[in-house]
């Protein structure tokens, strides 16, 4: 990743997708996606 001031100048991705998959104490959690728009903050 750039330093925080070249981020939004810099040709990497702007937006990344999470998945995140997971057992709880009463068995298997529904699978939560998250998107982050990096563009949002700028």
């Amino acid at each position: 990743m750039d330093v925080g001031h070249q981020l939004f100048s810099s040709e990497l991705p702007k937006v990344y997708e999470f998945r995140v998959e997971s057992d709880g104490p009463f068995g298997r959690v529904d699978p939560l996606t998250c998107t982050v728009d990096l563009e949002a903050l700028a």
